[in-house]
């Protein structure tokens, strides 16, 4: 080595450093949306889980009791809100239209009609299973 001569593997990093730092910068970019993806995952299920459970606290409350109070029936289109932006169109208007008048029939059913009600307090297994079964694709993390 003479005066300003540098040794050759400074030379080597010169080369190779600015690609090194392009890879880690590369690999923290990759780590970085893999994690956001994954957070929006868990976040999806956890907005669906809420739907979800806010059915099955109703049809709950429909076995134990044979109705919805009006208060109950709130909760239900409150927990429900939103359903449309995370669930297709059928299960929305399955939560919305058809659950919806189930509990309303069940409610004015059960004073006016009681043959009819224990007719629709037949149904409620079925309904759960309904449910269930459409929203299994959406509960899952791995999709």
């Amino acid at each position: 080595m003479a005066g300003g001569d540098l040794p050759i593997w400074t030379e080597y990093v010169d080369a190779i450093g600015p690609s090194a730092v392009a890879l880690a910068v590369v690999y923290v970019a990759i780590r970085q949306w893999s994690t956001d993806r994954k957070r929006l995952k868990h976040d999806l299920f956890d907005r669906r889980w809420s739907v979800f459970d806010a059915a099955v606290e109703a049809l709950g409350h429909a076995t134990a009791a044979g109705e919805l109070t009006p208060a109950q029936l709130a909760a239900y289109l409150n927990g429900i809100s939103g359903a449309e932006w995370l669930l297709d169109a059928k299960i929305n208007a399955y939560l919305r239209q058809e659950l919806y008048q189930f509990f309303v029939d069940l409610r004015s059913s059960k004073a006016t009609n009681p043959q009819r009600h224990t007719q629709l307090m037949a149904t409620v297994p079925g309904r759960y299973k309904a449910l269930t079964q459409a929203l299994d694709p959406y509960m899952k993390l791995s999709h």
